[in-house]
């Protein structure tokens, strides 16, 4: 359930304007309609369909993004119900409204390691041992051994703790902050030009590869643009 977490973490990437609420209903429809149409606006049709696995216009893209709804709104609403985590749609509100307001420019140099200066939506309030339904639920930022049913939306929960260190026997096959899974272990990622398997293993963040094939780490790009 990591990739969740990574999913919704560009919620962080914006600033700091009133620009009204959006609920947790809400939240997965408008990142949909607003990611989509930058996507189509900035990219070309590959970048397009290589951000959206394959869909080539705005409306299978805001299918497949949208399609989230019944993991994420449950998930949430399940994690703010129970005082795991408190949800400030203000702050989402901000985000969307930053990024609606970015340039191609802007856009097409976003990464998910340089998310801006936007006050955090998702507050946790689960200390060490506690139970958590996600990561956004930990003070600690790491949830062990928390899973969601995709065709249910049962949580099974989890505890909140450390996440290993460099050295140390990946948990959930995650690490800490700055760290990969590589074969079980946790390590540092490696630096431009080195081959890679997928994103979290380079340090800039991106690994270039076409599906199922070895990449080279490089530069970070949303896309090259039109």
């Amino acid at each position: 359930m990591k990739w969740l977490v990574a999913t919704i973490s560009i919620l962080a990437a914006c600033g700091g304007e009133d620009n009204g609420s959006i609920s947790i209903e809400e939240l997965p429809i408008e990142s949909a309609r607003i990611s989509c149409a930058k996507l189509e606006a900035c990219c070309t049709l590959e970048e397009f369909m290589d951000q959206t696995f394959g869909g080539s216009t705005i409306a299978e893209c805001e299918q497949l993004y949208g399609g989230l709804t019944s993991i994420i709104v449950p998930l949430l609403n399940d994690s703010v119900a129970n005082g795991r985590m408190i949800y400030h749609g203000d702050r989402v509100a901000d985000c969307f409204a930053q990024l609606e307001d970015q340039s191609c420019t802007e856009f097409q140099s976003q990464t998910s390691q340089d998310l801006g200066n936007c006050k955090n939506p998702f507050e946790p309030m689960v200390a060490n041992g506690g139970v958590c339904g996600e990561d956004f639920d930990c003070t600690s930022g790491f949830c062990i051994g928390e899973e969601i049913d995709f065709e249910t939306s049962e949580i099974t929960y989890g505890v909140c703790g450390d996440a290993p260190g460099a050295g140390q026997q990946c948990v959930d096959f995650d690490c800490a902050a700055g760290l990969y899974c590589d074969s079980g272990t946790c390590a540092t990622p490696q630096p431009d030009g080195a081959q890679c398997s997928g994103d979290d293993s380079c340090e800039s963040g991106n690994c270039n590869q076409d599906l199922g094939q070895p990449g080279t780490c490089g530069e970070i790009t949303t896309c090259d643009g039109k």
